[in-house]
């Protein structure tokens, strides 16, 4: 055992207390478990990879993984990884007002993982000829959408993607491109 496995293991020991004398060998498998931490969060990166797992995942269940990956992020990319993609929204209904064509659109949304990915996303379903009930504007680049979507995502810095409107959630709060989908607060 090393040095910070040792430590480790006194730190819990030392927390335990209270309730009783712990079993040591408790206390030890407690403690390895931290090595163990990155095979587990390598598997749930891959089934969170797949939008149908993703949403078999109870939404509650999806928080409290969320929670516990972020709590270790900072020490694990992996865990990073895991934090990000139990944000993943998926057949989630969303409601788009356009404000100056006094007009709604009913949409769904599944597999979005951050806001700039919605802004895209949106831009590409809702801008057209505001004669047909679209929103006027310019729609992305194909490759931005491609990007978004199910291509490469890193485009190079000779075709940066643009984002073409300014998002409010349901309460009138912006939605910065920064932040992810599972973080807008709802209308209800």
């Amino acid at each position: 055992m090393s040095a910070s496995t040792k430590q480790l293991v006194q730190a819990l020991v030392t927390l335990a207390r209270p309730q009783g004398r712990p079993d040591k060998g408790d206390m030890t498998r407690i403690a390895m478990s931290w090595f163990d931490m990155e095979d587990w969060l390598k598997a749930l990166i891959t089934v969170l990879g797949h939008g149908l797992f993703r949403a078999a995942v109870p939404t509650e269940v999806k928080a409290e993984l969320r929670e516990h990956a972020a709590a270790v992020a900072d020490r694990s990319q992996n865990a990073a990884w895991v934090r990000d993609l139990a944000a993943v929204l998926d057949d989630e209904p969303l409601v788009v007002l356009n404000p100056r064509a006094r007009r709604g659109y009913a949409l769904t949304m599944s597999g979005v993982g951050d806001n700039f990915q919605l802004h895209t996303l949106l831009a590409d379903r809702l801008v057209g000829d505001s004669d047909q009930g679209m929103v006027p504007g310019a729609r992305p680049d194909r490759s931005w959408v491609a990007a978004a979507t199910d291509a490469e995502p890193y485009l190079g810095p000779e075709n940066p993607a643009l984002r073409r409107s300014r998002l409010f959630d349901g309460h009138g709060a912006y939605v910065y491109p920064e932040g992810m989908p599972a973080d807008i607060r709802t209308a209800l």
